[in-house]
């Protein structure tokens, strides 16, 4: 049983009625288990156990390489990238819906060739001269700019000629003279490289013809290009031809925008490169993204173009405005695809209609964006990376402390979170934040970290499970699984009834039997002791030999440990006598065994070397209830409680004072309780009543 300790004054460490602690008032450390039996103050908790610090490292290396990983695939090449980004285009349309409700300019009229005026004027195209009194009649109205998103590369063919000129050219020309204020188009071929990517081709390359162009204000692009799934969110306003020393090609929006504010198309360009551009990766370097307006169609001022034409519109409609002049009948293929979607006019409603406008208003919202310096910019390059790893990081965080479900909640949290804050980033600053890369990060970190932390528990499951379920009853072993923070447990202070149980006359039984019969007897004995302990919520700490140690109310805190423990005791007895009796009626020997119990303090925690860790309490409490067992030698008893024991009891059985006994080891004589049925019989023999308890130990 190992050398005893000095003895701290009479009787060990004297516990309140109560069991809560000393009588000094010093407050012991609790179990981390404490309450689950309704005791007194727990203390702290401890619900989960605590991973190692190398495996959190882990996770946390993990879970951030995820995120890298989540913000790389978006934009990776293959199906996954490719699905990837579609999300996240479709996440920007959603945003950019919560955006689009400022009002749209007042400064810009659409001029639309719409199913009503064609059912008027004709099938397209129209003669020219139509265009020539359109442009005459919006000059007199006082037009800042007029600008026609219509493609005049070929000369008319409709006569008379004169000179080999068609009149017709001939009108138009002399009109946009007159004006001094029309923007023609051109276009040019795109070649796609990639998501988004394009590569103009400078080889196939469409002007207006030279009779048209050199009276025009000036001629730009009108091509907007389409993102993977064939809807406008950018548009590019400088084209850089791939033929060196070729000059850029303004976009047609800027170019109208650039002469209505009074300024040269290429230092407004100049301008919008300065103080709105970014370099990203999303985006060629002359990319931004169109910054829509609601209602999506018909937001701008919109007059029929036989209605103009007729001189049916108010002069104030147009003065001082800028004019587009477009195809308006809501029939291919001049319908673009945008990410605010809405019908694009009451007779044409149906659902693939519900998604697309006409070019023109495209051109309008592009022109609107332009003239109030407003545009919706990417996130800088550094949040493409950073997010999605910051978030892979916070998950990893979420489920190591709040494990799974916890876990998984905090990981939904986060992710509502970044989209409040990415579509309020949308709403109020214009700026486009990742989102599918973070959430996939989220995603990939919590299913990685998930299955590493479900692995490490159910292995510690299973480790608790063979540590403790051989020692305690299932309910208490229950409370154990429960609480996993007794996976590895250091040193602490609590208090309990350390009980002893050892078998008398074994030695003689090894040298009279045969080995496999002993076995046998002790097997019954040692099961019959593990059960009753068991039973009465006690732990069975380790066997000695022939002998057992058992705690009462650790690592599963007992109020009453000590009454548990020595109603342990004299079940024990009654049913190891019962046990006798069937061994002996059998034929086998004669079996007797001795119970020592003792309360107090004790040291519990896990003690040994690495993959050898044993759970165990030591202290000087172990030691008194190891020399209240070997009492019961001296006293011919079969179970003797210290007088702390008895002191705890509320129903103290047939025990009684047996008197105050030297202890090895103990420097005071200790007072001793023994089963009353012995003492009373030895009183009997020897003519003396038994002795009285001393008045503190009663």
């Amino acid at each position: 049983m190992g050398e005893p300790r000095a003895r701290r004054g009479h009787g060990g460490t004297a516990l309140s009625q109560d069991g809560a602690g000393p009588k000094d008032g010093a407050e012991a450390q609790r179990s981390p288990m404490a309450g689950k039996s309704g005791g007194a103050d727990p203390g702290p908790k401890t619900r989960t156990f605590r991973l190692p610090t190398g495996v959190e490292w882990t996770i946390f290396a993990l879970c951030a390489l995820l995120g890298l990983g989540a913000a790389m695939l978006v934009r990776a090449p293959g199906p996954v990238g490719d699905v990837l980004w579609r999300l996240e285009l479709t996440t920007y349309d959603w945003r950019l819906r919560l955006r689009a409700v400022e009002p749209r300019s007042k400064d810009i009229v659409i001029v639309g060739v719409d199913n009503t005026s064609l059912q008027m004027v004709g099938s397209w195209p129209w003669p020219r001269e139509y265009h020539a009194e359109l442009v005459d009649a919006l000059h007199r109205a006082g037009a800042r700019v007029v600008m026609f998103d219509m493609l005049f590369d070929l000369p008319s063919s409709r006569g008379p000629f004169v000179n080999g000129i068609s009149r017709d050219d001939l009108a138009f020309a002399d009109a946009i003279k007159r004006a001094g204020n029309v923007v023609l188009i051109c276009e040019v071929m795109l070649e796609q490289q990639g998501r988004g990517d394009f590569l103009l081709d400078a080889n196939v390359f469409l002007k207006p013809i030279e009779l048209l162009a050199d009276p025009a204000l000036g001629a730009g692009v009108a091509l907007v290009p389409e993102d993977v799934d064939g809807v406008v969110r950018r548009v590019k306003l400088a084209f850089r031809p791939s033929v060196e020393g070729a000059a850029e090609l303004p976009f047609v929006g800027l170019v109208s925008a650039a002469y209505a504010l009074g300024m040269r198309p290429a230092d407004l360009l100049a301008c919008w490169l300065r103080g709105s551009h970014r370099d990203h990766p999303w985006m060629d370097g002359a990319d931004f993204l169109i910054d829509y307006r609601a209602p999506p169609t018909r937001a701008y001022t919109y007059l029929p173009y036989v209605d103009v034409l007729a001189g049916q519109c108010e002069p104030d409609a147009v003065r001082d405005k800028i004019v587009l002049v477009g195809m308006f009948s809501g029939l291919e293929p001049d319908l673009k695809l945008h990410p605010v979607g809405a019908p694009v006019s009451p007779e044409q409603p149906e659902w693939w209609m519900r998604t697309k406008m006409p070019g023109v208003e495209v051109i309008a919202n592009i022109t609107d964006m332009l003239l109030e310096n407003r545009a919706v910019a990417p996130a800088p390059v550094w949040c493409l990376w950073a997010l999605p790893i910051l978030h892979g990081l916070l998950v990893a965080l979420l489920v190591t402390a709040l494990r799974l479900r916890g876990g998984l909640l905090g990981t939904m949290v986060a992710g509502g979170s970044h989209w409040l804050v990415a579509a309020f980033g949308m709403i109020g600053s214009g700026v486009w934040m990742p989102v599918v890369s973070v959430w996939g990060a989220e995603m990939l970190a919590y299913i990685v970290a998930a299955t590493l932390l479900w692995f490490l528990e159910e292995r510690h499951t299973y480790w608790l499970r063979e540590s403790w379920g051989k020692r305690v009853s299932p309910e208490i072993l229950d409370l154990i699984l429960a609480n996993p923070g007794l996976r590895h447990v250091p040193g602490r202070r609590v208090v309990v009834s350390v009980m002893f149980v050892d078998l008398t006359g074994s030695t003689a039984l090894s040298t009279e039997m045969e080995p496999d019969r002993i076995v046998h007897f002790l097997d019954q004995y040692l099961t019959l002791a593990t059960e009753v302990i068991r039973a009465h919520r006690g732990t069975v700490h380790k066997f000695i030999g022939d002998g057992v140690m058992a705690v009462f109310g650790d690592p599963i805190p007992l109020p009453d440990h000590a009454q548990h423990a020595v109603d342990a005791a004299f079940d024990f007895h009654e049913r190891m006598q019962a046990l006798t009796r069937s061994i002996l009626e059998g034929g086998g020997p004669e079996l007797r065994a001795r119970v020592g119990i003792h309360s107090g303090e004790v040291v519990a925690g896990d003690v040994g070397p690495p993959g050898m860790l044993e759970y165990t309490v030591i202290g000087e409490t172990v030691n008194v209830a190891a020399r209240m067992e070997a009492l019961n030698k001296e006293l011919g008893t079969p179970i003797c409680v210290s007088a702390e024991t008895y002191a705890l009891l509320t129903d103290p059985h047939d025990l009684v004072y047996a008197g105050a006994h030297e202890v090895r080891g103990v420097p005071d004589p200790v007072p001793a309780y023994a089963k009353l049925a012995e003492l009373k019989e030895e009183a009997a023999a020897s003519g003396s009543p038994p002795e009285e308890p001393p008045t503190s130990a009663r």
